[in-house]
């Protein structure tokens, strides 16, 4: 099970974004205009592969006014692009302290990645996480 490489799949589906590292403003972890992906450059190397996934998706999705909902849908297409079911049910079954930053570290992805892929999760997914943990128990 080879993991989604974010950086990959710009590079091989949009050859034309360009990607800047720079001192973004506040809260910002990245933004993009469709052209150009910046990323702010204090942060870690997963932190980075969810924000270049992340602003990928929106490039894909069309660069539309950004709103809650909107914002919503992307984050959770990035959770589940980067975390498949197969990786999470993995992480689970081997990661003795299942703490959502013990999870976000073997998934190789920020802990709100980790917790937006649980949030949202299908009943099916689900199923399969809680019988896990019950035969581990």
């Amino acid at each position: 099970m080879i993991p989604h490489n974010p950086w990959r799949h710009l590079a091989q589906n949009h050859p034309d974004v360009r990607v800047v590292w720079a001192r973004l403003p506040g809260t910002y972890r990245g933004w993009t205009d469709g052209s150009t992906i910046w990323i702010d450059d204090r942060l870690s190397q997963a932190q980075r592969r969810v924000v270049v996934c992340h602003e990928t998706i929106h490039i894909e999705r069309g660069i539309i006014p950004a709103d809650a909902y909107e914002e919503a849908r992307v984050k959770r297409l990035t959770a589940e692009r980067l975390i498949t079911t197969e990786q999470l049910v993995d992480a689970v079954r081997w990661h003795r302290r299942q703490t959502l930053e013990g999870l976000a570290d073997v998934l190789w992805v920020d802990v709100g990645c980790v917790r937006t892929r649980l949030d949202t999760m299908s009943a099916d997914e689900q199923y399969q996480i809680e019988a896990l943990i019950r035969d581990a128990a």
